[in-house]
């Protein structure tokens, strides 16, 4: 397959033409240049200078029809986390727009593979630096996070936005028109669930969380995208879609997303710790919590299921992916008949 031709994302630059615009960025010559990883949304380097000097230098394909900055998200979110003191992200060292690419510090650090009770807590402590950084960040012109959700209604009219994208864009077979039915018909229990939980609580399922009650967030926040320093102290990379968005999202994402299938016990490890941080500023927390994860289960099980759109696929394919799509496409409609599973047992 020509991807080039088919890709509707901007291509990745070479080896060669990348060294170079991290050499521009730097304002010095690069020594060393070793590509790190290409993911389906964006490639990263370590870039090392003369004098030793290690940098990671990222780039971000532009994909037609996304109009969202990932690299300002990004960028501007380290900047502000650094100007606050806090050590858990990387430095912002410089950016080039019109280059979609940016500098930022280089950690040395190991991939966090096998999470502890200690990275649990180390999770949650960040998460509730973010919290604490609410008033900061007040002023601060910080846009939503990527796919943000602030009510119990919006949650379920974006699952049903993605059932129907799926349906009408989605590769044909693999039982996918069951799969999604499935989805569609947990989603009438999960929303009614939300809806009464909310009604019960004197709550408004379409009311939007006011942004004092807010929180900045990643947006795709976990262990997948962490690394461990030498001291045992956690660095959380990614912030691609970073912006405001409800804590609880935060929270449920956190111990739903399947790049880290959390044990049980340390998902509830991180709820628990959350509480502290966040029932403080809304009494009803926690059960919203409860109320909106079978939501999230459903919304899940639609976003594993993105390799059955054409784009998606593409990008899986251009990140280097060397399975058939058949052996993907079974692979993730078994990860979404799990979350059918688990909505299905919340909003019982």
């Amino acid at each position: 397959m020509n991807v080039s031709s088919a890709n509707p994302v901007t291509p990745l630059l070479s080896v060669a033409d990348a060294t170079l615009l991290a050499a521009r960025l730097l304002k010095t010559e690069v020594a060393d240049f070793v590509p790190q990883s290409e993911g389906r949304n964006n490639a990263v380097y370590r870039a090392t200078t003369h004098d030793g000097r290690s940098f990671a230098f990222k780039t971000y394909p532009v994909s037609v029809g996304d109009t969202r900055d990932r690299l300002g998200a990004e960028f501007k979110a380290f900047q502000f986390l650094g100007e606050q003191g806090v050590k858990a992200v990387p430095a912002a060292i410089t950016c080039s727009p019109a280059d979609h690419a940016a500098l930022y510090e280089w950690i040395d650090g190991a991939p966090v593979d096998t999470p502890t009770a200690g990275d649990i807590d180390q999770a949650a402590a960040f998460a509730a630096t973010l919290a604490t950084l609410r008033d900061t960040a007040a002023d601060r012109d910080f846009a939503m996070a990527s796919q943000a959700c602030l009510s119990a209604d919006e949650i379920a009219d974006q699952v049903r936005a993605r059932i129907d994208h799926l349906r009408d864009k989605g590769r044909k077979g693999h039982d996918l028109d069951d799969i999604l039915a499935a989805i569609e018909h947990g989603l009438a229990r999960a929303a009614a669930f939300a809806r009464r939980g909310y009604q019960a609580l004197g709550l408004d399922p379409a009311q939007p969380l006011t942004r004092t009650r807010q929180v900045l967030s990643p947006s795709d926040f976990g262990f997948h995208n962490a690394l461990r320093r030498r001291d045992g102290s956690l660095v959380f990379l990614d912030f691609e879609y970073f912006g405001w968005d409800d804590p609880a999202k935060l929270v449920i994402d956190f111990r739903l997303h399947p790049g880290m299938n959390l044990p049980q016990a340390m998902a509830d490890r991180f709820l628990d710790k959350a509480l502290d941080d966040f029932q403080a500023t809304e009494p009803h927390f926690r059960e919203r919590v409860h109320l909106l994860e079978s939501l999230y289960c459903l919304r899940w099980a639609c976003i594993v299921l993105n390799p059955f759109l054409e784009t998606h696929w593409i990008r899986w394919i251009a990140a280097g992916e060397t399975r058939s799509r058949q052996q993907i496409l079974d692979q993730q409609a078994e990860k979404a008949h799990k979350f059918i599973a688990r909505a299905n047992d919340l909003s019982a």
